[in-house]
């Protein structure tokens, strides 16, 4: 009778107890914040990665270190339409103008006073710092990963070595595997596919929407929080001259999982944003 007492206890407490198993290295896993990962969501145990692309803003942050790494290239700026805030008349007398990084923090460059010359163009300049940045090498966005590695130590509170680097395509591909709303034809995130047309008006509005990149917290989040996974900018991947998640100048078939965007030089249309790896020490 007691044997049979006893085996009727384990099979009770037996499933709690694997939940407790199961359960623990989620409890003792830590967060991105732990690390000094502001901005970011985990992908797997050791892997976090940016919930937004690498913006304007951060890339100014990079080129106060590393000016000659930073800008981008002179034969897309134009298409660019924050290339005000890079070329200009800097024989001149420059003005300085404000934006924010991945750590929510201020940060500040000077651009050609030419401009910047009224309030409506500094409003302008500001809400350009949010855009991605895009115009750049594969070269200049591993630069700034090594660069953003090398920075982060300072905002650790557990131990770990935190290495950035560029996704790799098979992480893009697992992590564009839920569909959106566009529709296969049109541009992807262009204001005729739902919801990008329910987006921001007036003051907050994009300025050529469809037609050129936007802020990297432009139009909604995916299932997991990330900004812009699909559209926007293509980022690069840690493969050389291999792109995901296609692009506002792409249709939006070329935002699913397996679809590549093959470059060989900067593009007006091409940006990345990072991985964090966490490496026990």
């Amino acid at each position: 009778m007691a044997n049979k007492n006893s085996y009727s206890l384990m099979k009770r407490w037996l499933p709690s107890c694997a939940m407790v198993f199961i359960l623990l290295p989620g409890v003792m896993a830590q967060s991105a914040s732990d690390y000094g990962l502001y901005a970011m969501k985990r992908i797997d145990d050791s892997t976090f990665i940016d919930c937004e692309e690498v913006s304007v803003g951060e890339m100014m942050a990079f080129a106060i270190e590393h000016p000659d790494l930073a800008m981008p290239d002179t034969a897309v700026i134009h298409d660019l339409p924050y290339g005000l805030l890079f070329y200009g008349d800097r024989s001149g007398s420059l003005r300085s103008v404000k934006g924010r990084t991945r750590m929510y923090s201020s940060i500040t460059t000077t651009v050609p006073r030419d401009s910047v010359a009224n309030k409506a163009q500094r409003i302008r300049a500001r809400r350009l710092m949010d855009y991605p940045i895009a115009g750049i090498t594969y070269e200049q966005a591993v630069a700034y990963c090594a660069w953003r590695t090398k920075d982060h130590g300072a905002y650790q509170r557990v131990g770990g070595e935190v290495v950035f680097q560029l996704p790799s395509p098979e992480e893009y591909e697992r992590l564009l595997s839920i569909r959106d709303s566009t529709n296969g034809r049109c541009p992807v995130f262009n204001y005729g596919c739902a919801p990008c047309h329910e987006q921001f008006k007036g003051k907050q509005g994009f300025i050529r929407p469809g037609s050129e990149l936007t802020p990297v917290q432009g139009y909604l989040p995916d299932s997991i929080g990330l900004y812009n996974m699909r559209g926007n900018a293509a980022e690069m991947t840690s493969t050389p001259g291999t792109a995901k998640g296609g692009s506002y100048a792409h249709p939006a078939r070329d935002a699913s999982p397996k679809s590549v965007q093959h470059y060989h030089k900067p593009e007006a249309w091409l940006g990345f944003r990072c991985v964090a790896r966490i490496r026990k020490k």
